[in-house]
């Protein structure tokens, strides 16, 4: 390239202008991702292993009992709710059967996660999709989530029979509207990376505003110390 002193001034001009006028490229910036793959650190602790096991054996008998030996003293069963034990007893109705903690909290378990560290002080978050969420996906508006598996069906319409339009694996995608409260077809209307556009099973996707827990270890022995939904 030709130093700027051999140019003619009218171009010169121009130069410098399109020197003065054009955007800044952004520093540091990191691309976006696009996938978010299973992962599972809780095998590498032996304690936390071994409770993890008992708790999910726990929630498939509904053992609240278990559940609430479990809790720390400053347990945080949702943002605004208050905490401790007897909050979070009552908020998720732990003691009734039926309640929608027990699947959600097996799901959680199911989906691995991730150990945090700070002030030496350990934590183990599920499921993955909250503990190792993208921080470039931190402050987007709309609601994310991750198919949670490989040869996920994007469909037509949110009917079971509908036209395949591509199968997905791992994607992070863009919640556009629940579809369906059916508990026989629950759907959700998803955008891809690529802009495609079609519905998914919600039980095939989990957002890191969805239920998600955290643990400690407190005098030798793991505790529930939250269990929450939203951010």
């Amino acid at each position: 390239m030709f130093p700027m002193r051999w140019l003619p001034p009218a171009v010169l001009v121009l130069a410098l202008a399109g020197l003065v006028l054009a955007p800044a490229k952004p520093v540091g910036t990191q691309p976006v991702p696009t996938r978010l793959l299973p992962l599972d650190e809780g095998p590498s602790d032996g304690s936390f292993a071994y409770f993890r096991a008992e708790l999910a054996a726990a929630a498939k008998q509904r053992d609240a009992a278990f559940v609430e030996k479990a809790l720390h003293p400053t347990v945080l069963s949702s943002f605004g709710e208050g905490e401790g034990p007897r909050v979070f007893m009552e908020f998720w109705r732990v003691r009734d059967p039926q309640s929608q903690f027990w699947p959600r909290l097996l799901r959680v378990l199911e989906l691995g996660g991730a150990f945090r560290r700070a002030d030496g002080v350990a934590t183990f978050w599920a499921p993955y999709v909250y503990a190792r969420w993208p921080d470039a996906l931190a402050s987007v508006g709309s609601e994310r989530a991750v198919i949670l598996s490989a040869q996920v069906k994007l469909v037509a319409r949110p009917e079971r029979d509908a036209p395949v339009l591509r199968l997905l694996a791992f994607d992070i995608v863009e919640i556009e509207r629940r579809a369906s409260d059916r508990p026989d077809e629950p759907y959700v209307r998803v955008v891809t990376v690529d802009r495609s556009v079609g519905y998914v099973r919600s039980d095939q996707l989990w957002s890191p505003v969805d239920a998600h827990a955290g643990f400690q270890k407190v005098a030798g022995r793991w505790k529930i110390i939250a269990f929450v939904e939203g951010d």
